[in-house]
């Protein structure tokens, strides 16, 4: 059995930029599988690590071996910008001022070898720059590769906290202007209204739930999304990695009624705790630094629905703009 692959959804003149480190502006989605060999796998990887496209630079690329396909996954898009910008907005307000010594940096290294964390909260230690929190965001990737880029930092580095945040969407993206029937709606739909997509998403999105689906054009452009957060921590006698917190879903549906479980599923947790404060993050007896990392989750929600409209936005754009490119709509 074949995997599934983009390869027939591709131009040339697309399969050309993934080869020099440009993930296709007009590409509607963030994820790209195509039928590569080792090599050219190799090739690209090479590419996109050398590449001078910022949008790119921090694209995630997997070969499988088993049926010979690349994988290339943005991670730069509105989603998983959002959360990224309003939790270090927050720390920043929460972090002690006096003394003043933490700092905040996105997409920095820590150790060779390791991704880049989204996020990492630096401490001006007595002995140096320390890096001792970090968060990562994952959007529709797999929840097992982001807790493991959590522990290795956690193992490898000064890292003490670490603050996973795991983004679905379901269904999972694929361009609906793939298919005939969906360009027709969609070419109809355009050509019968003469108002702008962004007050048309906004007419969509209202009185809807924050997490549900966007529709525009009369297609669905972005499904439902759940957002989960879990935090981990190092054993203060083992400094072995350990689970600070279960893994709770604080936008999405709610948790079902009372007795009814959820097989595999995260909590459901409106106001999740992070049971952290900056103390467990520094070697540091300053009373000053018991405060609490307390985040406002509806600032969170209210930042993801404002993502989700403007990814349904930038990926209709794209399909569209293809399509009129190849004089089919």
């Amino acid at each position: 059995m074949d995997m599934s692959t983009d390869d027939e959804f591709l131009s040339q003149e697309q399969r050309d930029q993934l080869f020099r480190g440009i993930f296709p502006a007009d590409y509607s989605g963030e994820v790209i599988s195509i039928k590569t060999n080792r090599a050219e796998y190799s090739r690209l990887f090479e590419a996109f690590e050398k590449s001078t496209n910022k949008r790119s630079q921090s694209a995630i690329l997997k070969f499988d071996k088993t049926f010979h396909t690349t994988s290339i996954q943005l991670r730069q898009v509105s989603i998983h910008n959002c959360v990224i910008s309003n939790v270090s907005a927050q720390l920043r307000k929460l972090m002690p001022l006096d003394p003043k010594r933490f700092s905040f940096m996105e997409d920095t290294e820590t150790d060779d070898g390791l991704p880049d964390p989204d996020l990492q909260m630096v401490w001006l230690s007595n002995i140096g720059v320390i890096p001792v929190l970090a968060m990562e965001v994952g959007f529709s990737q797999p929840s097992l590769d982001l807790e493991m880029t959590i522990r290795n930092l956690l193992q490898k580095t000064s890292v003490k906290v670490g603050i996973l945040v795991d983004i679905k969407e379901s269904p999972s993206y694929k361009n609906p202007l793939r298919k005939e029937q969906n360009i027709e709606i969609c070419k109809a739909a355009m050509q019968a209204s003469t108002d702008k997509p962004e007050l048309l998403i906004d007419q969509y999105c209202a009185g809807r739930e924050l997490f549900s689906p966007v529709v525009l054009y009369g297609i669905q452009w972005v499904g439902e999304l759940t957002a989960a957060v879990q935090v981990f921590g190092k054993d203060s006698v083992t400094g072995e990695v350990v689970a600070r917190t279960p893994r709770v879903t604080f936008f999405g549906h709610p948790k079902p009624a009372k007795g009814i479980k959820q097989s595999g599923a995260p909590l459901y947790e409106a106001y999740p705790s992070l049971n952290t404060k900056f103390s467990d993050c520094v070697d540091s007896d300053d009373e000053a630094y018991n405060v609490d990392l307390a985040l406002t989750w509806d600032d969170i929600r209210d930042d993801l629905y404002i993502a989700k409209r403007m990814l349904a936005r930038k990926r209709c754009f794209a399909a569209v703009s293809r399509l009129k490119k190849e004089g089919k709509i």
